[in-house]
């Protein structure tokens, strides 16, 4: 059986959310070393009864069977009852990790597996499968059974994630009909985050109605969101209720850094999962509501209706509205404009911007809505050999660099109220290159990665925003990719007037930044225009390089902060700290 894990999550919490996790595998390990030696119960500390359980299904063992690609053991696995723990490092994409895992029933009665409870599970970069079992199968009284799971990097990923740890904490969930739930209960079901309140607090009731301990966890069902207590940021809040006992717990939830919510309102369920010594039972509380706040990133989102099917490549379309892509610039999962919007608009530093996307960090990525002005990208057009090609068409290289980065040293970095909202942003300069025979001439040419996606083969158009890690820089400003006008609704060598990028406030053919092609033949190299007409062109002309073009800045806004607007040009997005700038 295969499990795969398509959920997206950042990794910018992965040291706290370690320190967490190694301080719970040290009870874990405390627990299973010392379970052994246990016969009937034994006081811990003086003051904490750890009873010993009979008749239990639990695993007995976790040896590593086979490991490739460099994979490691961050740390060795360990288990106690039914739940296995690894840490584990997958550096390359043909790296996995193969454990067995043995499991004896050791009761008397029949024990039925239900699945595999992922009670921690940090990074969706990685996927698990198993085999040995299935779902449904019965271990007897006495059994025991050898579990094979494998743990790989995702399938379709093209290149290793800058996150590839992953620390796991895996149930192999039994039925026990003995064990009931956890009564449970909320006393506030909305926490308003709005108003400017970060964090809301609930107080929970928890009833064990079974005879024994009980550990449980408070755990949410809803990424966005974080458990807090007085240790920090958690997945889960872990506490023990005794035998018919009930208890009041206060709780509080917060939202993460860098989410992301298709609505201001959420509604999600907080669930109280228990670790009894032979189950692992998952109660449901009333479903909680909490209001976020204002901030950009998600009032963009609950502004639009998400477009989640693939745009449509093949010719000028109409198609249009903001689309969800979960292959963005880094991997990450990105919403961006496409086609004929009119509520993309954005008032920062004195002039009109449009957003292009949500990026992969939920950050608001914009470009200028005119032109800052015109520049040659190089001052020779002779281009002797694939080398000297690629040094010319280098946007580090180019003469519009400098152009940009000082209208952006005087329009924006100047102003500190300006400043404090941009955050770096990532291009995509992709010098990746395939020699073929050009459509034109004729003459065997070099076409760069954005031609071999979006200008050979006009019926089968393959733009991208996943950009492979050698192609990808990091700048405060810099400029389009082809690969970005197609996806806003640009078409190769055809005019298409009905997209926003296409605008009667620009009079002059725009710079990408991304090259098209070396002839070697001609001695000539290109790069990707957005002409004023709204074509998307290589410009094959012998002026290529020398000639004027116009210059839009891109840049990219904290898509945390709040803001105000509905996004149209009369009513424009505006920050709250733009607000107060000079």
């Amino acid at each position: 059986m295969k499990r795969k894990r398509k959920d997206t999550m950042t990794n910018h919490r992965v040291i706290f959310r370690s320190i967490v996790f190694f301080s719970f595998l040290l009870v874990l390990s405390l627990f299973s070393v010392g379970y052994a030696t246990l016969t009937t119960s034994a006081l811990v500390d003086g003051d904490v009864l750890v009873k010993a359980y009979t008749g239990r299904i639990r695993i007995t063992a976790i040896t590593l069977k086979q490991q490739t690609g460099e994979a490691t053991n961050r740390y060795n696995p360990s288990f106690y009852s039914t739940v296995a723990s690894f840490g584990i490092s997958l550096p390359s994409l043909d790296s996995t990790m193969t454990y067995t895992i043995t499991i004896a029933n050791e009761s008397d009665s029949d024990k039925m597996f239900m699945g595999i409870n992922e009670n921690v599970y940090d990074n969706s970069y990685v996927e698990y499968e198993y085999s040995g079992i299935m779902v449904g199968n019965v271990l007897g009284p006495g059994e025991t059974i050898d579990v094979t799971l494998t743990f790989k990097l995702r399938d379709g990923l093209t290149m290793v994630p800058n996150y590839y740890d992953l620390t796991a904490l895996l149930n192999f969930e039994f039925n026990n009909d003995s064990f009931k739930n956890l009564q449970t209960s909320i006393d506030t079901v909305t926490a308003d985050f709005s108003t400017g309140t970060n964090v809301g607090t609930f107080t929970v009731t928890v009833t064990n109605p079974n005879n024994v301990d009980v550990n449980f966890s408070f755990l949410l069902g809803n990424t966005q969101l974080m458990l807090y207590d007085d240790s920090g940021q958690t997945e889960k809040l872990t506490y023990n209720i005794g035998p018919n006992e009930t208890k009041e717990f206060i709780i509080y939830i917060i939202e993460r850094d860098n989410t992301v919510s298709d609505k201001l309102t959420i509604t999600t369920a907080l669930n109280a999962v228990t670790n009894t010594p032979e189950n692992t039972t998952t109660t449901v509380t009333d479903a909680i509501t909490i209001r976020l706040p204002n901030r950009a990133k998600y009032v963009i989102l609950d502004d639009n209706e998400i477009v989640t099917r693939d745009p449509i490549f093949s010719g000028v379309h109409t198609d249009s509205g903001l689309f969800k892509s979960e292959e963005g610039l880094e991997g990450g999962i990105i919403y961006f404009y496409r086609g004929d919007v009119s509520n993309n608009y954005v008032r920062y530093a004195g002039h009109y911007w449009r957003i292009l996307q949500l990026d992969d960090y939920m950050n608001v990525r914009i470009i200028l809505d005119e032109s800052i002005g015109s520049s040659g990208w190089t001052n020779n057009n002779d281009v002797g050999s694939l080398d000297q090609a690629l040094q010319m068409v280098d946007y580090d290289n180019s003469l519009v660099k400098p152009v940009l980065e000082n209208w952006y040293q005087t329009n924006i970095a100047s102003n500190a109220n300006y400043l404090s909202l941009v955050r770096e942003s990532k291009f995509c300069v992709d010098f990746s290159n395939q020699l073929m025979e050009s459509s034109g001439s004729h003459n065997q040419t070099y076409y760069f990665g954005s031609y071999i996606r979006v200008g050979v083969d006009a019926s089968n158009y393959a733009p991208i925003f996943v950009c492979p890690t050698e192609y990808l820089r990091s700048y405060q400003v810099g400029m389009l990719s082809a690969d970005e006008v197609s996806f806003a609704g640009g078409y190769f060598n055809t005019i298409n007037s009905n997209f926003y990028l296409k605008t009667d406030n620009i009079t002059d053919d725009i710079w990408t930044i991304s090259p098209s092609y070396y002839d070697p033949t001609l001695r000539t190299a290109g790069m990707f225009l957005l002409e004023k007409t709204g074509r998307l062109s290589d410009w094959t002309s012998t002026e290529t390089l020398t000639t004027a073009r116009g210059i839009r800045p891109v840049i990219t806004l904290d898509g945390s902060l709040i803001i105000a607007g509905d996004g149209t040009y009369s009513n424009p997005y505006i920050f709250e700290s733009e607000q107060t700038a000079g």
